[in-house]
Formats: structure tokens, sequence, C-alpha cells
């Protein structure tokens, strides 16, 4: 879910305002891109987030953490709580601090 919003892109019909403003800045919902994707993605809906991250020709970004959103078809709430629990059981296992 894009930072900004504007009315065409769908983002709006997904999440209400009180989910916005809780998850949009949320682990589960951040990921690595370069900045060129970043621009190119902006505020788009998930479908056309994808298609940038891709470059549209199946090539996927060369970050891990942002080639796993390839697998939903959706991004709802519970998408964005089932990533962030997994990139927390990641993050133990790769530091072991928890």
């Amino acid at each position: 879910m894009p930072q900004n919003l504007n009315d065409n892109n769908g983002w709006n019909e997904i999440f209400t305002p009180e989910e916005r403003e809780k998850y949009t800045n949320c682990l589960g919902n951040l990921t690595l891109l370069s900045m060129r994707k970043n621009i190119q993605a902006q505020d788009k809906n998930f479908k056309e987030k994808k298609a940038i991250y891709t470059n549209g020709d199946n090539i996927a970004t060369s970050f891990e953490l942002t080639r796993r959103i390839f697998e939903n078809s959706v991004w709802t709430i519970e998408e964005i709580q089932r990533r962030q629990q997994q990139m927390i059981e990641d993050l133990n296992q790769e530091i072991k601090i928890f």
C-alpha cells in the first residue's frame, strides 16, 4: 500500500483510513526497491506495482524480500500481517535475538 493515495488507484476501496494509518509504514507493508522502481510504482494499484517490480517481463527485482510479494494475488490487511510475522521469524533465524 503506498504512502500517498489517489482516488483512482483502488487502495481506498481496500483499506479504511484507520487501516491505512495503522499499516502503511508497518514492517509487513514495506519492501526494498531500487529508487527507479519506487518512483515508477508510486501509488499504483497492487497489480500494476507487481508488473513494475518485474519490469513486465517476469524478471523479478534482485531483492528476495520483494520477490516474495509476487506470491500474493491481492494485498490486504491479512497479507500485511502474515508477511510481517514471516519477516520477524526470518530475522529471528538470522540474528537469534528473540
